[in-house]
């Protein structure tokens, strides 16, 4: 199963969205109704919540603060990493097939990082399933000005598989055969097939 994960410039048509915020300002919320950037701010100030499910929306809506408490680099990004899994959760939850990261902390290594929890979280080894529930999210736009061109390094390449210069998709079997010796029968792995 693969999910795609692509840089876009704008929002094309009405989808999922998931924002990414690195504190909370409230003059960051201009493009949401007063009442819902009050229902952020409770839920943020008073509630303490760091991901905030808008309600009353007809596709999900998903705010995060990816706030680094002081935290070592790696422990901040694998949090990040956890919280993009939970979400991908959310949207297969309600059925998405696409959904669009909207970078607000202009920090490329969190986006990328975010994204990378959704895609792993979404992998599934349906080959020996006879009934699999196949998760419906298909494609992630990212929408962000710190993410660029040329910014995935080798860190990244093995965890994505470029195809064009903006465009990439996640594939865990497709040029590193990470999961199939793993997740195979024994029986099935053998020097002929490899």
């Amino acid at each position: 199963m693969n999910t795609m994960i692509k840089k876009i410039t704008s929002k094309s048509k009405p989808q999922s969205s998931i924002y990414l915020f690195n504190k909370f300002e409230e003059k960051e919320f201009g493009f949401f109704d007063k009442n819902v950037v009050e229902y952020i701010k409770h839920q943020y100030n008073s509630l303490g919540k760091k991901t905030i499910i808008l309600p009353d929306y007809k596709n999900i809506t998903i705010i995060e603060f990816l706030i680094n408490e002081k935290k070592e680099e790696y422990i901040y990004l694998e949090e990040c990493r956890k919280r993009g899994d939970k979400s991908q959760i959310i949207l297969n939850e309600n059925k998405v097939a696409s959904t669009v990261l909207i970078d607000k902390t202009d920090m490329q290594e969190i986006v990328i990082t975010y994204s990378e929890g959704m895609a792993l979280g979404n992998y599934q080894f349906i080959k020996y399933k006879t009934k699999p529930e196949i998760n419906t999210l298909k494609s992630i736009e990212l929408k962000s000005n710190s993410v660029k061109d040329d910014s995935f390094t080798i860190s990244h390449l093995a965890i994505f598989q470029r195809r064009s210069k903006l465009n990439f998709s996640f594939d865990a079997i497709s040029g590193f055969l990470i999961r199939i010796p793993l997740n195979s029968p024994f029986k099935l792995i053998c020097a002929t097939k490899f």
